[in-house]
């Protein structure tokens, strides 16, 4: 999930601001991918938010996001990959971005095997595996208030959440609490699978 849906807009050129985490990698390239069958290709990328795109013929593209971390960007590195068969399109801070053609051959991804990946990957389902584990008790104590107010004093939903809407309200922000970090923690089990991870928890 993405935190924003900015566009802006000219001729010929494209921007839209989004923001995805780290472990978010993979909704960022089917991001990309479905900009480039729109005929929008990624020209550049500021700040980790601002995405700006050139107008070009509609095409079916792969694409990659390679997570560096703190470890620098080394041009033999991106050799590598390019000699693999990807092309290479910029990078960020912490991030370095290629594509190719859909119809390559299977070409390994730039992180695969990554074991820096992997590890903040998994760090991070465990952290996000924590919250949601903490979230719980409070979000079913929220709702069992709800539920044990309607049942034992007769009252309506609307009558008894006029008192006590805070349970309502915390019952509802618990739930999408727990909704979210559920896709979360989904999503980087995934992306570590994908790049050659255990998967991790859950």
């Amino acid at each position: 999930m993405s935190s924003s849906k900015k566009t802006k807009t000219s001729s010929d050129t494209c921007e839209k601001l989004r923001f995805y985490p780290g472990w978010l990698a993979g909704n960022e390239e089917e991001f990309l991918c479905r900009m480039a069958e729109k005929g929008w290709m990624l020209k550049s990328i500021h700040g980790d938010t601002v995405y700006r795109f050139e107008k070009t013929a509609p095409a079916k593209k792969i694409f990659a996001v390679e997570f560096l971390g703190k470890r620098p960007s080394v041009a033999e590195e991106i050799a590598e990959d390019c000699n693999a068969g990807w092309d290479y399109l910029g990078k960020t801070a912490k991030k370095r971005y290629y594509c190719c053609d859909a119809s390559s051959p299977a070409i390994s991804h730039p992180s695969a095997d990554s074991e820096a990946e992997q590890s903040r990957l998994s760090t991070t389902m465990t952290n996000l595996t924590t919250l949601l584990l903490l979230n719980i008790p409070g979000t079913l104590y929220c709702l069992l208030y709800c539920i044990l107010l309607m049942a034992t004093n007769g009252l309506s939903l609307a009558a008894s959440l006029s008192y006590h809407y805070i349970y309502f309200f915390g019952s509802l922000f618990g739930l999408f609490s727990i909704y979210l970090l559920l896709r979360w923690i989904l999503a980087a089990k995934h992306r570590n699978k994908s790049i050659g991870g255990t998967g991790g928890v859950l």
